[in-house]
């Protein structure tokens, strides 16, 4: 299904749903585009709004909620999480409308009288409004077990064991684990305290290992998208001393990790092989998933000739011959439209030659009528190549529906060759149309797309 700002409609309703939304997004487009002011105006609230409503903000779960919110109005991001020039913003300064919101918070809070799950919130607000010293002396107390703030729910990871709080090891790891969680998730983020509790989390089980190499794996991931290579270094050496005295069986639990740490220790390698031929690069990356443990069932296979009754351009065969493809295959899960489309035309901005192909099926219904197959692809058409003027190509199988009898009376969907083989993914084909690359439809796919397209074209 596609989400935007306004709506959120599953492929599998009722065709009526969806295409009313887009007939609906595109007319509210052109009333809207003459008329409003620009995007951000538009988003931004009037900040003395927000003085009146404090008091019904009473406790540090819901002050967190009001700083992330206040912090994304001033940054103009609420649902309309669209650039990552924005996101990486957010990402490294804390908007002063946030700093008074939490700083307004913190003078009802009396943090003695807080009960045992509020107190990492706090140290969150304490963070947001930069009094680092506070944050840093309330998880002290924690540790010294003047107060015993974790719960199952709030520390699922390490299980009822931590938060029965008999024993005080496990006690003082949970503590360490969920501030290094807390320093991680800051704005911006505080590498060097949660690498530090991470440093004092106390190792009791082999099992802990796999947690660890979880959470340095997140801190690996929020310095690559924020450029910082010596935090990334250090992550992957601290998962590296761990994957040593983990056995297979858990090394096995975070592949994930482990494959990601020799893709980057690797990167050199494997573009470079990539640059000479694609068999090359494929090799690379099997022989690396095989010391996991792991394969992959698709890397390196070629893509079939995707099928579908209505495209545009309307003679084209995809994946293109001759053509780097990126290829788009929705199905049963959600995209947040305004965050895929604008990722995926920089990547065209930034490689001109690349092709990339929105796949889609009809479903065949507008209304309490029967909405004809070339009907239905054709609005869809419209709303991706007109509304969002994406420059993509454009494939839509023609999908068989049938209704269920009375009282029933639902619309079911019948399988297509494309949905069921590739559907919810982006896959990435060289010129013979070898698969390289695939993963979710999200946008953090962006940067490795980017460094495998640019090193693809330099084949000959």
């Amino acid at each position: 299904m596609i989400r935007n700002s306004a709506t959120l409609v599953p492929w599998n309703a009722p065709r009526s749903v969806f295409v009313s939304m887009v007939l609906l997004t595109a007319l509210l487009l052109g009333a809207l585009s003459a008329t409003a002011p620009a995007a951000s105006a538009q988003i931004r609230s009037d900040w003395a709004s927000f003085d009146a409503q404090y008091s019904s903000y009473t406790t540090p779960y819901q002050c967190r909620s009001l700083t992330t919110r206040t912090g994304r109005i001033a940054l103009g991001l609420v649902d309309h999480d669209t650039l990552s020039t924005q996101v990486t913003a957010l990402q490294k300064r804390v908007p002063t409308e946030a700093k008074s919101a939490a700083e307004q918070c913190l003078r009802r809070i009396v943090v003695d009288s807080l009960t045992r799950v509020e107190l990492m919130p706090v140290v969150g607000l304490y963070l947001v409004a930069g009094r680092d010293k506070d944050a840093a002396a309330v998880i002290e107390r924690m540790l010294k077990g003047q107060w015993r703030p974790i719960t199952t729910d709030s520390l699922s990871m390490l299980g009822a064991a931590y938060s029965a709080g008999t024993d005080g090891n496990k006690r003082k790891a949970a503590i360490h684990y969920t501030a290094a969680t807390t320093y991680l998730n800051s704005i911006p983020a505080r590498f060097s305290a949660a690498l530090s509790h991470l440093d004092s989390f106390e190792r009791l089980t082999p099992e802990e290992g796999v947690v660890l190499v979880n959470q340095y794996w997140a801190i690996f991931h929020k310095a690559k998208e924020l450029g910082d290579s010596v935090v990334m270094r250090s992550a992957i050496q601290h998962i590296v001393d761990i994957g040593e005295t983990m056995t297979t069986a858990d090394r096995q639990k975070v592949t994930t990790a482990f494959f990601a740490v020799e893709q980057y220790r690797t990167a050199q390698a494997r573009f470079d092989s990539l640059r000479l031929n694609s068999e090359a690069y494929i090799a690379l990356q099997k022989s690396q998933l095989y010391k996991l443990g792991t394969n992959d069932r698709w890397l390196g296979t070629t893509m079939d000739t995707l099928q579908g009754e209505f495209r545009w351009p309307a003679a084209a065969v995809y994946p293109t011959p001759g053509k780097i493809t990126l290829v788009m295959v929705l199905g049963d899960k959600p995209i947040s439209s305004h965050a895929i489309f604008p990722m995926l035309r920089r990547l065209k901005q930034k490689h001109a030659e690349l092709e990339i192909l929105y796949v889609s099926r009809t479903g065949g219904q507008l209304g309490t009528s029967l909405l004809e197959p070339a009907q239905q692809a054709e609005t869809e058409r419209r709303w991706v190549q007109d509304v969002w003027k994406m420059p993509f190509s454009v494939l839509i199988e023609n999908s068989p529906t049938w209704r269920l009898p009375e009282p029933d009376r639902r619309l079911i969907y019948g399988a297509t060759p494309n949905s069921e083989t590739y559907k919810n993914h982006l896959w990435l084909v060289d010129r013979v149309g070898t698969i390289v690359f695939y993963s979710p439809i999200v946008k953090d796919a962006e940067s490795t797309l980017d460094q495998l397209i640019a090193v693809l074209r330099q084949q000959r």
